[in-house]
């Protein structure tokens, strides 16, 4: 299994994840309890999301290309002239 690894330097670290929690709607506190997940897990969820929507996008745009480029072969063959 492959294994991608960001460093976030430690005096800019906490700056990193608010931002990106922050810009992810993420709350510290949910109807008044801690938020069990911490930023840091937040943060690796939001990274794994934004990978996988981009394997998703590229997959569907695959699918649709292989979908039209059948449909073209199947209207040519359907197509008879006498």
């Amino acid at each position: 299994m492959a294994s991608v690894t960001i460093t976030i330097p430690d005096p800019v670290v906490t700056r990193v994840l608010t931002a990106i929690c922050a810009n992810h709607g993420y709350q510290a506190t949910i109807d008044g309890s801690p938020n069990p997940e911490t930023k840091a897990q937040a943060v690796k969820r939001y990274v794994k999301e934004w990978a996988m929507a981009h394997v998703e996008a590229y997959e569907a745009k695959e699918a649709a290309e292989e979908a039209r480029l059948a449909a073209i072969a199947a209207a040519k063959n359907d197509i008879t002239i006498t």
